[in-house]
């Protein structure tokens, strides 16, 4: 799969997205590949990589956005 715009990237779920990055390293890894060639897999990995990231980190702050809802809860259930 060549990924050439940000929209495609978009519309991937994370699953895809990790088996679409290890598609490309195994690509890059295999000395078969031309330069420019490699050059695009690389730069396409970049792109997946950083909003792989970016899934992460929402659902880190959305995580922890919901253990402090909790918290709240829990306090005020503890108080009463």
């Amino acid at each position: 799969m060549e990924i050439k715009t940000t929209e495609k990237i978009e519309k991937m779920n994370y699953e895809s997205k990790i088996n679409e990055l290890q598609t490309i390293l195994g690509k890059i890894e295999s000395a078969d590949v031309p330069l420019q060639e490699g050059m695009k897999l690389f730069e396409d990995g970049l792109t997946l990589a950083k909003d792989c990231l970016d899934t992460l980190d929402r659902a880190q702050a959305e995580i922890e956005g919901l253990k402090n809802e909790l918290d709240i809860i829990l306090s005020k259930h503890a108080s009463e």
